[in-house]
This record gives C-alpha cells, sequence and structure tokens, in this order.
C-alpha cells in the first residue's frame, strides 16, 4: 500500500507528518533492517534504473514484512502507533526543566561544604589535636587513640576519663 493509506490505516490524522514520528521501536527496526537490505543487494546486483530499483525495494520489503509476521504473529502495519514524538520531545525539555530546579548544583556544593566543615579533622600519626593527652605528646595508649583500650569513643566504647570534644563524640 502506499504511504497515504497506510497513514490512515495506522490512524495518523496529519498527512503531511512523517510516519517515522509514530513507529515504535519493533516498525523502526524492521524499517532500518529493509532499507540496509534493499542498499545491500542493489549493490550486489548493481540495480539501475527506477523501475529495477523500486523492484529490489518491493522484493526486499516484502520478505522482511513476512519475516517480522513470522517472528512475531504480526505485520508491520498492524503494530501500534507510538506516542508522537513530537510530545515525546516535550515531555523531556519539561522533565529536564523539572530536575534542573532541583538539581541547583551552587546549593549542592553549598551543603557539601558546610558537612566537610563540620566533619573533625583526621588524626595524623596517631594524634587527636583535641585530645590533652596527645597534645602533652603521650606515646601511651590513651583515650583518643585508635590504640587506647580505656573505652573511649575512639577505641570504639563509651569516654571512660578524657574529656576531650573528639573523644567524646562532640
Amino acid at each position: 500500500m502506499d504511504l497515504q493509506t497506510l497513514k490512515r490505516l495506522k490512524g495518523i490524522s496529519d498527512p503531511s507528518r512523517p510516519l517515522f514520528d509514530f513507529m515504535g521501536k519493533d516498525e523502526l527496526a524492521g524499517n532500518l533492517f529493509r532499507l540496509t537490505l534493499t542498499e545491500g543487494r542493489i549493490k550486489k546486483e548493481q540495480a539501475r534504473g527506477q523501475i529495477a530499483l523500486e523492484h529490489v525495494a518491493h522484493e526486499v520489503g516484502a520478505r522482511v514484512r513476512k519475516t517480522m509476521a513470522e517472528e512475531t504473529g504480526v505485520y508491520p502495519e498492524s503494530l501500534p502507533i507510538a506516542a508522537d514524538i513530537k510530545l515525546v520531545k516535550k515531555g523531556l525539555k519539561t522533565t529536564r526543566k523539572s530536575f534542573s530546579q532541583i538539581d541547583d548544583l551552587e546549593q549542592q556544593r553549598l551543603y557539601e561544604a558546610e558537612a566537610l566543615a563540620a566533619v573533625p579533622a583526621a588524626p595524623v600519626d596517631d594524634v587527636f589535636p583535641d585530645c590533652p593527652d596527645c597534645s602533652a605528646g603521650s606515646a601511651t595508649s590513651h583515650s583518643g587513640s585508635v590504640h587506647c583500650s580505656s573505652g573511649s569513643l575512639a577505641s570504639g566504647g563509651t569516654v571512660a576519663h578524657c574529656n576531650c570534644d573528639y573523644c567524646r563524640g562532640s
């Protein structure tokens, strides 16, 4: 059937719109396959002239149509039309605008900077700057030291004898 008849059969109300704008993935894949095979066969047979080219296109198209029907049980012209690509594009633009309002990168950077500023400094060589024992240069196990067995937060327990902010978990 010709293109206008196919558009009417599929229920596309605007005859000036391309059929491709309403094709789903199966129909698009079938068409691409048909076009690719037709091009290959024209080159292989070195077909020349309008009549010969139309004949090759018709034969390849008939085979692809038959194969699609055999594999899916549905002829390509009977496949339902997909959402209008113009409406899909419009929906994507609207969604992108909505997400861009949600994904305010500057605000995210501010939140990250505030969160990083609130994190206590990591210990250097098992020395905690806020721990009085560490500040005093104690080399033995104590609250604030990862080797501390006093039961401090640093050793996985509760604060026993050190009142520094780090050991209390403040």
